[in-house]
């Protein structure tokens, strides 16, 4: 009889073990670890802002530059909500990627002001709003951060650079935690300019850079020592290894002449055909108001990790385009740039496998151009010229 009673009281005991496991997984709390664990690459995607679509009259658009195509980004998002100075994950969870930007109602700006969305496309679920009274707008499109976290960086309409890490919070906060999920400002320390202050633009990602903490900018320096605010500059800054501060900073390009009236904007960073890293950058010449993509080949001193690259080595690969980020393709050995197309932009392909060092000649993407044979649309145009 006591052996019946033990053997029920096991299996009583196993069975309320067995409930309260299960129970334990039905209510456990929300956890910190990311929610995105089977993130995988995908092609890379460019929203354009609206500063350049407004101006052609079209409503905001998607650069794919592994094709290249161009489409309407408002087909993508819920009803009612529109987006600017927005940006894709690098990154796939199950065919749902995440898009980060400023939103507002398509009636106008909300009476709470402009926010901070995060969603997941193409189902429209929004995961954060995050109002932006009291903080600075970008003045461009946020960069996520290496990695499948959702954490971006992206630069202010004061020109600081700040942090958003949607999951865990700067400061050691969690996802289960949304009310607690600012904006951090990630203070350049110290000023590379005595008494002056930088004014960051045009962020991007050294993609090149193994350590993952190089970025890519365009920098003005006001105040202070500068004197009169600076023309833009293409410079790399490195970020700390917590993604707290910036920690060192240098300049991209050698010899940047102001004589000459030219502006140098959106240093993007890939590799020509013979695996050697490039600069790609656009440069406004500006008593002709015309944009043309600059390319030179990057060079890197012996026992340094610190890119640079000259001037009077660059060359122009193309033309009277608009003024817009070069956007790499997925091998990084092709770019792709834009131009007006009427009341429409198309995206205009520089082909791989060119030798600046011996470029044959200038493609002018004002005349026309035959369509890539690969993407027969009316919106994408390839150079005829070969490198």
């Amino acid at each position: 009889m006591l052996g019946k009673i033990l053997v029920i009281a096991v299996r009583v005991t196993a069975l309320a073990a067995m409930f309260g496991a299960g129970v334990a997984i039905l209510v456990s709390p929300p956890t910190s670890e990311p929610r995105w664990r089977h993130a995988t690459a995908v092609p890379p995607a460019m929203i354009l802002p609206r500063s350049l679509t407004d101006r052609a009259g079209i409503e905001p658009q998607v650069l794919h530059p592994d094709t290249p195509r161009v489409e309407p980004l408002a087909p993508m998002l819920p009803g009612g909500i529109s987006l600017d100075l927005a940006s894709f994950s690098p990154w796939e969870d199950r065919g749902r990627r995440q898009i980060v930007g400023v939103a507002w109602s398509r009636g106008g700006l909300d009476a709470s002001g402009p926010e901070m969305i995060r969603m997941v496309l193409p189902d429209g679920q929004i995961l954060d709003r995050i109002p932006l009274l009291g903080d600075p707008l970008p003045n461009d499109a946020p960069c996520w951060l290496p990695g499948n976290r959702a954490r971006v960086v992206y630069p202010g309409a004061d020109g600081r650079v700040y942090g958003l890490d949607f999951e865990a919070g700067w400061a050691g906060g969690s996802s289960d935690q949304p009310s607690g999920i600012r904006p951090r400002e990630l203070p350049w320390q110290p000023s590379p300019i005595a008494d002056a202050t930088p004014f960051v633009g045009d962020l991007s990602w050294d993609e090149d850079d193994p350590s993952g903490r190089r970025m890519l900018a365009s920098v003005q320096f006001r105040g202070g020592g500068a004197g009169i605010p600076t023309d833009w500059q293409l410079w790399w800054l490195e970020l700390d290894r917590g993604t707290t501060r910036i920690v060192a900073a240098g300049r991209l390009l050698d010899a940047e002449e102001t004589g000459l009236m030219v502006r140098r904007r959106h240093p993007r960073i890939f590799r020509g055909g013979d695996g050697s890293p490039r600069l790609a950058y656009v440069a406004t010449r500006m008593r002709e108001m015309t944009n043309e993509l600059r390319v030179a080949t990057l060079h890197v001193a012996a026992g340094s990790a610190i890119p640079r690259a000259s001037e009077a080595e660059a060359k122009v690969v193309a033309s009277g385009i608009l003024l817009a980020p070069p956007a790499i393709a997925p091998d990084r050995r092709s770019v792709a740039v834009l131009r007006a197309a009427g009341r429409s932009v198309e995206a205009v392909r520089v082909p791989a496998g060119w030798d600046i060092a011996r470029c044959a000649s200038v493609p002018d993407v004002h005349s026309p151009r035959e369509p890539v044979p690969s993407a027969p649309t009316a919106q994408t145009r390839g150079p005829s010229t070969t490198f």
